[in-house]
């Protein structure tokens, strides 16, 4: 009997202390966080409860150093030529509006951590603009669209919802902004590859104003690596009207890709529709059927975005030109499309084409020029 307690008791203790370990070392990672932010343009305020079951916090992070922080959320972008247009437009700033712009935007958050399973469940919530922008907000007491904006800070209407698998979802948005607008956002949700909105709606608040955008069944999945990006968007309605013209168009569709490798470039573009209809006065001026557009670029040289708009800015057109021809770049296209209607009368019933143009690898500048 007393070796089964002795050993029972070792059990506990062994429990006992791993507890304690994992304990430990969870705080020690958060620690390690709030330090790492400090140290990159944040200021932190943190609370937090831990048990042997689950950690619990709240609190606060601050933009204290534009520079630091906008350095920090870009440091971890995959895409390195979208990384480099950010810092090339943030940097053309000057230090005093990067200041008004950034520094003091505050964000609340709380989290609760599972200790064993490691499920996550965190809050996001942008709770003031940069101090600048929020002095002005308060210093107008007639305004009333800045005391709507304020307000929706300070009720913290703007939340993020992000699990352990990086889902999110944002809270749904049902607001007027006073003799401005209605805003309506519902059900908007994604992750590392995918964004989903199945409910955007703006409209005046005028009680006959016609004005209005709605996006239903927004969905985009993409993919993105050093060298590859791939995308696929799809919007099941799109209306559009001000005044007395409405734009309506029915499941729209736009693929992309893009891969580079260290010697060229290939793209491929498409974009289709079902259904696209334009009223005038309520009086049907378009109505196009199940059109599709396909446009494939290959052999691209492969360079940067700045090193092409250099060639452009310096207005050395042969020279881009010729290094074109050079890589064998080829142009492709094709398209289809059903019963076109203008203004009442029948275009066409069926369209179909098939493009393809190409520049020889071995062919001189002049050869190109004369194609």
């Amino acid at each position: 009997m007393k070796k089964i307690v002795g050993l029972v008791s070792v059990v506990l203790i062994v429990l006992a202390a791993g507890a304690f370990w994992f304990q430990s070392k969870i705080n020690e990672t958060i620690a390690s966080k709030i330090n790492e932010l400090n140290n990159s343009g944040f200021v932190v305020k943190h609370e937090q409860s831990t048990n042997y079951i689950k950690t619990s916090a709240k609190g606060e992070v601050e933009v204290n150093s534009s520079d630091k922080a906008i350095s920090y959320i870009l440091s971890d972008m995959k895409n390195l030529e979208l990384k480099k247009a950010l810092e090339l437009q943030y940097n053309q700033l000057d230090s005093n509006t990067k200041a008004n712009l950034f520094e003091g935007i505050k964000f609340d958050y709380d989290f609760v951590f599972e200790n064993f399973n490691g499920k996550v469940n965190s809050n996001i919530y942008l709770t003031s603009l940069s101090k600048k922008v929020m002095y002005n907000l308060s210093a107008d007491a007639n305004d009333e669209s800045a005391k709507w904006l304020l307000e929706f800070l300070k009720n913290k209407k703007l939340q993020v919802s992000i699990n352990e698998k990086k889902e999110y979802k944002v809270a749904d948005i049902d607001t007027v902004i006073p003799n401005e607008v209605f805003v309506t956002i519902k059900g908007w949700n994604g992750n590392e590859k995918n964004v989903s909105i199945p409910l955007f709606k703006i409209s005046g608040v005028g009680l006959y104003e016609k004005e209005f955008l709605l996006l239903s069944g927004l969905n985009v999945d993409f993919d993105m690596t050093q060298n590859k990006e791939s995308s696929k968007t799809t919007i099941g309605t799109i209306e559009f009207q001000q005044a007395d013209e409405l734009l309506n168009i029915k499941n729209l569709v736009m693929n992309s890709t893009y891969e580079k490798t260290d010697k060229s470039i290939n793209t491929q573009s498409e974009i289709g529709f079902d259904e696209v209809i334009a009223k005038s006065y309520n009086q049907e001026a378009l109505n196009l059927k199940k059109s599709t557009l396909k446009i494939n670029v290959n052999n691209l040289p492969s360079k940067t975005f700045e090193e092409v708009a250099q060639y452009f800015k310096e207005l050395k057109y042969e020279e881009y030109l010729k290094a074109l021809s050079q890589n064998g770049t080829t142009f492709q296209s094709s398209g289809n499309a059903l019963n076109y209607v203008v203004k009442g009368q029948n275009i066409f019933n069926t369209l179909r084409f098939d493009l393809s143009f190409g520049l020889n690898k071995n062919g001189s500048i002049m050869e190109a020029k004369n194609i």
